[in-house]
């Protein structure tokens, strides 16, 4: 009898414990973070095993890239009315509802002002600008990230403009927002397409070209390419930063210190003297040079890596450079 006893005892603990464990498996369980792409939200979208009423509506979206919280209480309640096996652990559970979209940017908003402020008669060489920097459309992950601009007045003399957009475009249901700016104009200029050492020839290869509002230049900035173009930086380089005046330079072709060859020509002889160099000096330019052992110091205009040129113009010239010869 107490082997019976015993037995009924363990066959009704493990038939709690599997009733427990059935009721566990069928109980709903919270999203507590959920993404959803239309106008309503689904009982389905906040429990999962919420049988055979997941597709109740409960409650409206969110705008598109906006987000819900439902706190405890509002969960609780909702889970009672559909008869759901749950309730919150704690007053501080909460479900966040996040609405799925496409989204515009401003860059995309501002071509498509720049379209129709163009065919106001604005120059070609212009940009648009928006009062709002920040701006960012967002439509329903099933809608086209498009957007259309339906009104616009645009002032020549002040550059200013105030539109009324609409998106996604063409859309009947479309949202509408007023905005406004200005344009500007722009020049294209060339910039580093990568970075540059110290000491690199500059080429085509290295430059790329961007659009720069006019006011922002100034005359320390490179425009053109052949203010670049077989120059080299003083200094490293970054990708995309404009190019200044003052931190390109031809490159060296004599170092200071370093020896020199010194070439005199006239209409009757060549003569070539060695010397050193007091100066760094690119092609072109006039450096000085100085014979080591008389002291003597010529000018001369390099045409070469080690070399320069002396005119025979000048006597002073020409007697320094015999003394440089001969010694």
């Amino acid at each position: 009898m107490r082997y019976l006893t015993k037995t009924l005892s363990f066959g009704l603990v493990g038939l709690v414990m599997t009733l427990a464990s059935v009721a566990q498996v069928n109980s709903a369980v919270l999203n507590e973070r959920i993404k959803v792409t239309d106008k309503y939200i689904l009982l389905g979208d906040l429990f999962d095993n919420a049988g055979e009423k997941a597709d109740k509506a409960v409650a409206y979206s969110p705008r598109p890239g906006k987000s819900t919280v439902f706190e405890a209480r509002w969960l609780y309640k909702v889970a009672r009315s559909y008869k759901l096996e749950w309730r919150p652990e704690d007053i501080n559970v909460r479900a966040v509802v996040v609405r799925d979209s496409n989204v515009i940017y401003r860059a995309q908003v501002e071509e498509e002002l720049l379209n129709a402020i163009l065919e106001q008669g604005a120059p070609k060489s212009s940009v648009v600008q928006i009062n709002n920097r920040t701006l960012k459309i967002h439509v329903n992950a099933d809608q086209a990230p498009s957007v259309e601009v339906e009104e616009i007045q645009y002032d020549k003399k002040s550059r200013r403009f105030t539109a009324i957009i609409a998106a996604p475009a063409g859309d009947p249901s479309a949202q509408r927002f007023r905005v406004s700016g200005r344009t500007h104009a722009v020049q294209e200029i060339p910039v580093p397409a990568h970075r540059i050492r110290k000491g690199e020839i500059i080429s085509e290869n290295d430059i790329q070209w961007i659009k720069v509002r006019l006011d922002r230049l100034d005359s320390n900035t490179v425009v053109s390419l052949d203010q670049v173009l077989g120059m080299t930086p003083k200094r490293a380089l970054r990708e995309g930063v404009s190019f200044r005046v003052r931190d390109v330079q031809r490159p060296i072709a004599v170092t200071k210190r370093s020896l020199v060859t010194l070439i005199l020509q006239t209409p009757l002889m060549t003569m070539t003297a060695k010397g050193k160099s007091l100066d760094n000096g690119a092609k072109g330019e006039t450096i000085r040079v100085v014979n080591t052992k008389s002291k003597a110091i010529v000018e001369a205009v390099v045409i070469g890596p080690g070399q320069a040129s002396v005119t025979s113009n000048s006597a002073t010239n020409s007697a320094k450079i015999r003394r440089l010869a001969m010694n």
